[in-house]
């Protein structure tokens, strides 16, 4: 996998899981300036949401992460389509792994099928689980 891909993908994940950036972040810190937190944080988790094999259902759509939904009116389309406009406004390298579409996110076509497999498993075994976000399920004491 490329550098930059990995490196971006690794900042996505540390800011899912911290909502913050570090000063070490190169691609994501441009984004963190000046984009709401919150808009940043969903619609990093949205993205890899969508390429992390453990959401993978039956009927999950692998080549494109549609961002209409049936339920949604036109406006809350305009608003999330807005928002990822911005996203890859402010965060450039996205484009060389994603491309958005006028109602879907693709990978972007110059990355190879052995590409996109990568990066599903780089988000696979890169995935932090802090402790205070687990939920502990303690057994019935008898």
């Amino acid at each position: 996998m490329d550098s930059k891909i990995q490196k971006l993908l690794s900042e996505m994940i540390s800011f899912k899981e911290n909502r913050a950036c570090k000063e070490t972040d190169i691609y994501i810190n441009t984004a963190c300036e000046k984009l709401d937190k919150i808009m940043l944080f969903i619609r990093v988790r949205n993205l890899l949401g969508w390429i992390d094999p453990k959401f993978h259902l039956s009927n999950t759509d692998l080549k494109k992460h549609l961002l209409y939904e049936d339920f949604m009116n036109p406006e809350d389309f305009e608003e999330v389509y807005g928002e990822f406009s911005l996203l890859f406004e402010h965060i450039p390298t996205l484009s060389e792994v994603f491309a958005l579409k006028e109602q879907h996110i693709e990978f972007n076509p110059s990355l190879t099928e052995y590409d996109i497999q990568e990066i599903y498993e780089y988000v696979r075994v890169s995935k932090v689980i802090h402790p205070e976000n687990v939920t502990r399920y303690y057994g019935v004491e008898k």
